[in-house]
């Protein structure tokens, strides 16, 4: 009997002496290891448990879900290459709206690698270089150039990523006929999607640690020879302890909240823009239509971090935090996310759109968003008052909770 499994000496001498007993004892025994866990759950920080709940229930779980909807879109993107038929090709559209949408529910957790290392503009760099891309597919199909993705990530971000892969299938908000699109530009999408794969798994790889990925992702970096070390999920989990760049809990926190913030204030800015306009171009997503599926996306990801999940599973929060201080700020942040994604969801048309209550509706858009904001800033304010100087203390700031 292995050391792990051995009963407890006790334990034996109980069995001895009643068969009764040792019914009992297991599951006394298995209380106090439950106790005992809660005991040290307890001893943790408010800070540390949001921090960790954060990691485990947001960051991580997001990026392995962008892993496998990007992964589901190249493998597509190659069916349509080797049959380019109408269903192949409205299969590949269809993997991209939900490759776009895990990426943008991803905008409130692209901190961290994602900015370190540029993958963020790798992966969906704007605006995209169309007569750039136009020029590359020509010396293609001429036979000037051979193109796979080693080569594309050696080139310009603007180049490749989700908007090189919708301009080559979508037309005027939806996917383009399979006999629009030529050989050259299909040996491009399989590129471009390659290559986005690349780049979302070695965003993951950065936040989980390359030795915990997966083995067919850990297969592609080595094919592709990208190199990561490291996991800034147990760097960002452990704030404030040795090896980690956050001097404090405080500071890690306050980096997902302000993150946070940062995404709403953009959010609401193109909205007010997109929104206003009749053009696609104004928004940057000219040839799929797919902005307000993206400001909807760009909600939920705002709401995934401040109430520490993406799916049911509780877990400790920034929601949390701010109602420990004022539990009806906290409601009135968690209204205006629901509404702000409730207007967005119920605008309706963009092009060409309403036409008697389009600017109504605009405006009610814009001022829900704009309230959601302006709340999550007051909540950090309240939480973090010393954000413009120095890192706040956490053993002032949060004492006693």
């Amino acid at each position: 009997m292995t050391p792990s499994l051995a009963r407890p000496r006790w334990l034996q001498v109980v069995r001895l002496l009643d068969p009764t007993l040792v019914r009992l004892a297991w599951p006394l025994a298995l209380m106090a290891c439950i106790g005992l866990g809660g005991m040290l759950l307890r001893h943790q920080s408010p800070l540390e448990r949001i921090l960790v709940g954060f990691t485990d229930q947001v960051a991580l779980k997001t990026y392995d879900r962008l892993v496998q909807r990007v992964l589901a879109l190249a493998a597509s993107a190659c069916e349509l290459r080797a049959d380019p038929s109408d269903a192949s090709l409205r299969a590949a559209a269809e993997d991209w709206r939900a490759a776009r949408a895990q990426w943008k529910a991803a905008a409130a957790v692209q901190f961290g690698p994602a900015a370190f290392y540029n993958l963020d503009k790798q992966i969906s760099s704007w605006p995209l270089d169309r007569p750039r891309v136009d020029q590359l597919i020509a010396e293609i199909a001429a036979g000037r150039r051979t193109l796979d993705a080693a080569a594309l990530r050696r080139m310009d971000a603007t180049l490749r990523g989700f908007h090189a892969a919708e301009y080559l299938l979508f037309h005027d908000g939806r996917p383009r006929p399979a006999s629009d699109l030529t050989p050259a530009e299909l040996t491009y999408l399989a590129a471009v999607t390659q290559a986005l794969s690349e780049d979302a798994v070695t965003l993951n790889a950065w936040w989980v640690g390359r030795e915990r990925l997966p083995a067919e992702q850990a297969a592609l970096l080595d094919a592709a020879r990208i190199q990561t070390r490291g996991a800034y999920a147990e760097e960002f989990a452990r704030a404030g302890q040795p090896g980690s760049r956050y001097r404090s809990r405080a500071v890690a926190v306050q980096e997902v909240f302000q993150d946070s913030v940062e995404v709403a204030e953009a959010l609401c800015v193109r909205l007010a823009e997109t929104l206003a306009s009749r053009d696609p171009r104004d928004s940057d997503t000219w040839y799929s239509w797919n902005a307000l599926a993206d400001f909807g996306q760009e909600v939920r990801s705002i709401q995934n971090a401040y109430l520490g999940r993406l799916d049911r599973v509780r877990a400790p929060s920034l929601s949390q935090l701010v109602a420990s201080r004022n539990p009806i700020l906290d409601r009135r942040i968690k209204i205006g996310l629901a509404d702000t994604a409730w207007q967005i969801a119920h605008f309706g048309a963009l092009y060409p759109g309403r036409q008697a209550d389009r600017a109504l509706a605009m405006r009610v858009v814009v001022s829900s968003c704009m309230k959601m904001e302006a709340r999550l800033e007051v909540a950090m304010g309240q939480l973090f008052p010393n954000t413009t100087g120095a890192a706040v203390d956490p053993a002032t700031l949060f004492e006693g909770l």
